[in-house]
């Protein structure tokens, strides 16, 4: 029989938000970070009306994997070489996702990831009703490219999402480990939060970290029959002229 309470509790799952660090609004800064932060927070606050959200964010630059070992002399030694088949082929199952898998970036997102400068910030968890309402909100920034659903047993995702801790959010309430340079009542001056710091109100380990699984041991072999797709490849080359045809 099912729990009454599990039932009536709404899924959530971690979400990856990918800016375009290319943007112009963001090239002319030398710092963009607090920009992109006050408006993700903005966005979140604006949907969240409720006040019942709890997550910790996570930051960092998007670095696809664009390296595999290759037996490159005849005494058997491996060493790495750059492999751009990899680097596409990883672009483009990243934006393909899994089966049900939520997203809402474009046809050409891949080819943005392989070719210019990401940036991603990453929420431990996101109740699925905000999902829409929150992409709707970030669709106003030029530099917003989409945003997906986290797998945690998904080891790309892993890889990729496994970034540096941020501003950590519980019920309109925020608090920040703090960067050089800025104060957190400084990044977070004259916004419409309930208040700032979390000592008096902890949160539970389980909203802010993401559940990652081991990923399993993956072989030569396998690692290329996941990324390197050759039917990938030739989608993004004839994405890529179209997009040069326009």
């Amino acid at each position: 029989m099912t729990d009454a309470s599990a039932a009536a509790t709404p899924h959530q799952a971690p979400i990856a938000i990918f800016v375009s660090a290319d943007d112009p609004v963001l090239s002319r800064e030398f710092e963009y970070g607090p920009r992109l932060k006050r408006a993700i927070l903005s966005a979140i606050l604006t949907v969240d009306e409720p006040r019942r959200c709890q997550f910790q964010t996570y930051w960092g630059s998007l670095m696809l994997p664009t390296r595999r070992w290759e037996n490159s002399s005849s005494d058997g030694k491996l060493t790495l070489a750059h492999d751009p088949f990899l680097l596409w082929s990883s672009a483009s199952t990243l934006c393909r996702g899994g089966e049900g898998r939520w997203s809402t970036l474009g046809a050409h997102a891949p080819w943005l990831l392989g070719t210019s400068n990401v940036y991603v910030g990453v929420i431990s968890q996101l109740p699925s009703e905000l999902r829409a309402p929150l992409d709707d909100q970030l669709r106003a920034f030029s530099w917003y490219l989409g945003a997906i659903e986290v797998d945690p047993n998904d080891p790309l995702h892993q890889e990729v999402f496994s970034l540096l801790p941020g501003w950590r959010y519980s019920r309109g309430w925020v608090d920040h480990p703090g960067e050089e340079g800025i104060s957190t009542g400084e990044l977070f001056a004259g916004m419409a939060v309930a208040g700032i710091g979390l000592e008096d109100r902890p949160t539970a380990e389980h909203h802010c970290q993401i559940p990652w699984n081991p990923a399993p041991v993956r072989n030569l072999s396998t690692c290329l029959s996941r990324f390197v797709d050759a039917f990938s490849l030739l989608w993004l080359l004839s994405l890529r002229s179209g997009l040069s045809a326009c």
